[in-house]
């Protein structure tokens, strides 16, 4: 092979290589979709804030249920008591020898 018919060949290959790349692109770009919900996720957060909004929510009154029930000295709640005696019951002491096997 001659020089020429080298480059030839070299150039073809490079333009099939670059129309196909171009074509993939337009191809993908033509039939590409995205759904709504996808659209939404994807969607970038406004940068501005609705500060009468924070402050409505700052200024909001705090509702206590009536069933709970309010500690006698502030900061101080016993989440689980300890008990004073341990639980059994009468059969906790008993043990039996077990099945033996045959």
């Amino acid at each position: 092979m001659k020089q020429e018919e080298i480059l030839f060949f070299l150039g073809s290959v490079c333009v099939v290589v670059f129309a196909w790349i171009a074509f993939t692109i337009l191809h993908n770009s033509l039939t590409s979709t995205i759904s709504e919900s996808t659209n939404q996720a994807i969607t970038s957060i406004k940068p501005s804030f609705d500060t009468k909004t924070i402050n409505a929510m700052k200024n909001k009154t705090i509702v206590v249920p009536l069933s709970v029930i309010q500690p006698q000295i502030p900061g101080e709640v016993i989440a689980n008591p300890v008990p004073t005696q341990p639980i059994a019951t009468q059969s906790a002491t008993i043990a039996t020898g077990g099945a033996t096997l045959q």
